[in-house]
């Protein structure tokens, strides 16, 4: 998954690039009255799926069981909003620094049961505008984490990730834009209760970590 989710940048980027080598210079209405404004003020809400992986190692005493692991993961809905700003630096081209606020609440198929999701983080993109409709960015994130589990209490940590998307000038006061969101965090394994596989392979004790948080939204961004 991970390995998909690099291709996918690698992809933007040189979408990015090539645009940036043969797009012609008529900008729209739109982008004039940015250009005058020398950027935006931008608020968003988004509506999305989250995914989240539990990955769990198994023990005998002291001694890890080797060749034996158990990654399990789970969907649901996620939420965010987000205030910013975008610096116009050249037509077409801007840098987007905003804060972002993510929440998510994921099915109850893991063993750490119930599972709800925060995630705070101020994040830099680069946008560039393909067309009068359509512009693409790729940026960083960093933050803080949150996980509050039915069954294995709450934890946090640091986060940072990659962001990279699409977005649809509708209107000069109103863009559309899709998102995708991969995170990694600080958080550590954590001693957890025997689950079905440990009970199978005998195991005395058991250690899980989240990993894999991976996001997909679509949201709405008004300009001001």
């Amino acid at each position: 998954m991970k390995k998909l989710f690099f291709i996918c940048c690698i992809s933007f980027l040189a979408l990015a690039q090539e645009t940036l080598e043969v797009a012609d210079n008529n900008t729209p209405q739109a982008i004039q009255i940015q250009t005058q404004k020398n950027g935006n003020f931008i608020a968003g809400v988004f509506l999305g799926s989250q995914i989240l992986s539990l990955d769990s190692d198994y023990y005998m005493g002291f001694i890890e069981i080797e060749n034996i692991e158990n990654t399990k993961t789970t969907l649901g809905l996620n939420y965010a909003i987000k205030f910013g700003y975008d610096f116009l630096i050249h037509p077409k081209q801007y840098i987007r620094l905003y804060a972002d606020y993510s929440g998510a609440s994921l099915f109850p198929n893991l063993s750490s049961g119930n599972t709800i999701l925060h995630n705070i983080t101020l994040n830099v993109d680069y946008r560039y505008n393909v067309s009068d409709l359509i512009g693409v960015f790729i940026g960083a994130n960093g933050g803080g984490i949150l996980i509050d589990t039915q069954h294995l209490g709450f934890q946090s940590a640091l986060s940072a990730g990659i962001n990279l998307g699409m977005i649809f000038n509708l209107l000069p006061y109103m863009e559309l834009e899709l998102r995708l969101r991969f995170m990694d965090s600080t958080l550590k394994e954590k001693n957890v209760a025997l689950d079905t596989t440990a009970q199978n392979i005998g195991a005395t004790s058991q250690k899980s970590e989240f990993g894999d948080f991976i996001s997909t939204a679509l949201g709405i961004n008004f300009k001001f």
